[in-house]
């Protein structure tokens, strides 16, 4: 496709070097290009699972559930690298959320209460209105607290 009409206008240049192993085949050949696909492996995606987060006795895991490093005091794991699998979808939202529970997390928030049913845990103070709470930031996701007393039919609180 560089070598196409339409990308001359650009001066694309393919790379001029062979892959490692697929030098015996003429370049640009079918033969090539199949040697390529079998031998070169890369990602553009979003890689996790390298720093899996489990329980004690699973041998692969490396966090706890609070996202600390098992066996190294004072160290958390805050990224998508603690997922055990790759969720289906992109993982912006989950890592997002990973990232919002981890600061939770390293500001004490622990939440829900463990007698709370599921679904029925209470909006945390601080998310109702952050201005009141004690080491606010001042970042965009700080006044989520606000969108809370918007919605008044979902009786938060």
């Amino acid at each position: 496709m560089a070598l196409s009409k339409p990308f001359h206008k650009f001066n694309v240049k393919p790379w001029s070097r062979k892959w490692y192993g697929c030098e015996k085949y003429r370049w640009f050949s079918d033969e090539y290009f199949e040697c390529l696909t079998r031998s070169y492996s890369a990602t553009i995606y979003h890689p996790v699972g390298t720093a899996k987060m489990g329980p004690p006795d699973d041998p692969m895991a490396v966090v706890d559930p609070q996202l600390r490093v098992y066996g190294v005091k004072g160290l958390r794991v805050i990224d998508g690298s603690i997922m055990p699998k790759i969720v289906s979808g992109n993982t912006n939202a989950p890592i997002i959320m990973i990232g919002e529970k981890g600061a939770d997390l390293i500001k004490g928030h622990l939440y829900p209460p463990v007698h709370v049913k599921p679904g029925y845990a209470p909006i945390p103070e601080y998310l109702k209105n952050p201005e009141t709470e004690k080491n606010a930031v001042g970042g965009p996701l700080s006044k989520i607290g606000h969108l809370f007393g918007k919605f008044n039919f979902l009786k938060f609180g």
